[in-house]
């Protein structure tokens, strides 16, 4: 919730203090290093952490770098921009660099983001393999557990703290690569009365060594070499990614969450001038036709499409002549097609999007052209050769092509794809990562009101750069049908939930001409297994049948009326575990008036009756219960659906399960 804005600035001797409505920092050194001291609650002035003790500057700055004299005390510079208060400070290092800690606190949440900046002040160039994000050590009473999420699958890593222990997470390149090999870069300390978040904004590698113990967290993160192969110029100046931290006084989880979520998401609308969330139904050809897309192909889906009621329809790839020449397929879409096609979404009120991939062209490998990167890349999959973002100016190239699909093609929707970094390169990864990340935000601000959809080959640089920037995220590939993509639908989305908002969670339910209509409790579940963040369809609507499609537009209703409990944030998870526990999330409002709830088992099974707690509902009301597969409905009192439960029969053949609870005077 945004509050009212307090800020006050206090300057000291040696340090200062930035303060909004809800946290109190306080800024210092200690042996040589700048450091956040303290972090103390406004309302009644209750310490959240102490640097206890502080890290000294050889945490921070290579033994070759340190300078020949300490320098005690810092002296912190203030200034604000529309969203954060800020403070920086300076150390002069060996070797003519300059290092500058920047801490900015969000106006309007106990937010704070963290960088380090590192100058070339000499006049040689100055290799810089070695690039610190944030070290701190800080007092936090009660730490029970710190949790991360692997990368692509987002399974839990959960972390006990019943002993000092140390953590080593991080990822490479796109903050993951492979399933299972990194960890998204986002982690929470969970204390016994509060909850500490940490997201980092790098679409790079990194790396955090966390040492935690029941009183003190200590976390180290940084980019390894390999992530940096920086040389600076003289007088150049390279920016680290931003850790934020985000402190919630709640010991719920789900409350935690949701005021987590609520906090990042106005802070992104600050930042980015974005709408507010959208939940879209949404189509995709990628599944049914892959690159076979063509004017036949999606002329048939337009004739197919308005029993649907699409928000967005994606024409993923294959549309284009080349990567690199961005103009319709001349043998695909002959006499204008595309543009017609594209015209005709648009007056039928349904959002047109494209994928593209603009960090690469197609060239003839014996001779590039000098914007490909050297020693060059070449990806296969879309015969094209990498540019070097760092050396093409890319983010004129990236603006210009964007507003191209906008204005030629009347893209409201841009789903990007395909790697933008590779391990060998001109520039050096943080270059090009930096390159990437800067062009990207200036195509936000030109258009804010630009659907983004970051997919980067299933799943690859979710991150809060990413999250806070762009509406939907591809998490994941999924070219399968039937039971396993619907059980790893349900599994991806609902841990991805834990830490990405619910409107970017997006999965696809592919193809549904080749799965059994006759048995409409596994198509039900098939679909509602999609819906837990956003759903779109990957299809032939030409193919499906009369009795498939009316299966999917009561789908598509069901979903709508699920989405109307999603924008509170406020969810409990039910992540799938081995056994017969069923799976799923119970969204509520925040006024406590209402839920919906979606569960799932991993297969028929027994007739058995799950009885599990409403916790968020107000006790004081009455309720009535749907069941969106029988039509039933029952009343309960508040106060017993939060204590006692709710009672939900599984019946032999039933797989998922929707209910909708409404207070009674709502009409129900």
């Amino acid at each position: 919730m945004w509050l009212g804005v307090v800020a006050f600035w206090m300057t000291a001797v040696e340090g200062a203090v930035v303060t909004n409505d809800m946290l109190s920092l306080s800024l210092d050194s200690h042996e040589g290093a700048p450091v956040i001291e303290s972090a103390s609650w406004r309302k009644g002035n209750e310490i959240v952490f102490t640097a206890d003790p502080p890290c000294a500057a050889d945490a921070w700055i290579p033994r070759e770098l340190m300078p020949e004299t300490p320098v005690s005390g810092a002296d912190w510079t203030l200034s604000e921009t529309p969203v954060f208060l800020c403070a920086e400070t300076h150390r002069s290092l060996a070797g003519g660099l300059m290092m500058t800690w920047h801490v900015s606190l969000a106006k309007h949440a106990p937010l704070i983001e963290m960088r380090i900046g590192v100058k070339n002040d000499g006049v040689e160039p100055r290799s810089v393999p070695w690039f610190p994000v944030w070290t701190a050590r800080w007092a936090l009473k009660g730490i029970e557990r710190v949790r991360g999420w692997r990368a692509l699958s987002f399974s839990r890593e959960n972390h006990a703290v019943v002993r000092p222990m140390r953590i080593e997470w991080g990822s490479c390149i796109h903050s993951s690569d492979e399933i299972e090999n990194g960890m998204n870069p986002y982690w929470v300390v969970k204390t016994a009365t509060s909850h500490v978040y940490f997201a980092l904004a790098w679409c790079g590698g990194w790396r955090a060594r966390l040492d935690a113990a029941p009183d003190t967290f200590t976390f180290d993160v940084h980019l390894p070499p390999d992530e940096t192969q920086l040389t600076l110029d003289p007088g150049e100046t390279m920016d680290g990614p931003e850790l934020s931290v985000t402190f919630v006084p709640e010991e719920d989880e789900s409350l935690a969450r949701a005021s987590w979520m609520t906090w990042r998401a106005a802070l992104a609308r600050a930042e980015y001038g974005i709408s507010p969330p959208i939940f879209p139904f949404t189509y995709n050809h990628w599944y049914a036709a892959r690159f076979g897309v063509d004017a036949a192909f999606l002329e048939r889906q337009l004739e197919s499409m308005s029993p649907y009621d699409f928000d967005a329809f994606i024409v993923d790839a294959g549309w284009y002549e080349a990567v690199g020449r961005w103009v319709p397929d001349p043998v695909k879409f002959p006499d204008g097609s595309f543009v017609r096609i594209m015209r005709a979404l648009e007056e039928a009120d349904v959002m047109p999007g494209l994928w593209s991939c603009p960090q690469f062209v197609k060239a003839d490998r014996s001779a590039l052209p000098p914007e490909v990167d050297s020693p060059g890349m070449h990806r296969k999959f879309i015969d094209g050769w990498l540019l070097d973002l760092a050396g093409c100016d890319f983010t004129s190239r990236l603006s210009g092509h964007v507003a191209m699909l906008r204005t030629d093609y009347h893209a409201g929707w841009w789903k990007y794809d395909q790697d933008f970094f590779t391990a060998h390169t001109r520039a050096g990864r943080m270059r090009n990562v930096r390159a990437f990340q800067n062009a990207l935000k200036s195509v936000r601000g030109n258009h804010p009101d630009l659907v983004i959809e970051n997919c980067q080959s299933g799943g690859r640089m979710i991150n809060e750069f990413t999250v806070r920037l762009a509406q939907s995220q591809w998490l994941c590939d999924g070219g399968h049908t039937g039971g396993a993509l619907a059980r790893d639908s349900i599994s991806i989305a609902i841990n991805a939930m834990d830490f990405i908002f619910p409107w970017a969670c997006n999965r696809w339910t592919n193809n549904p001409d080749r799965v059994d209509a006759d048995d409409k409790a596994f198509f039900r579940y098939w679909c509602r297994a999609a819906m837990a963040g956003t759903w779109g369809i990957a299809a032939d609507l030409g193919a499906i049948d009369g009795a498939r499609q009316a299966m999917l537009v009561e789908a598509r209703e069901e979903y709508r009326r699920i989405n109307a409990f999603k924008r509170d944030c406020l969810y409990d998870l039910f992540p799938p575990e081995h056994g017969d526990a069923p799976a799923g999330v119970v969204f509520y409002l925040a006024d406590g008036t209402g839920a919906a709830v979606m569960l799932f088992r991993r297969e028929k099974g027994d007739a058995v009756e799950q009885v599990f707690p409403l916790r968020f509902l107000d006790a004081r009301r009455n309720f009535m219960v749907e069941d969106a597969d029988t039509a039933a409905r029952h009343a309960y009192r508040g106060k017993t659906l939060r204590n006692k439960g709710l009672p939900l029969p599984w019946t032999p053949d039933r797989m998922s399960a929707v209910l909708f609870v409404r207070t009674r005077d709502d009409g129900a």
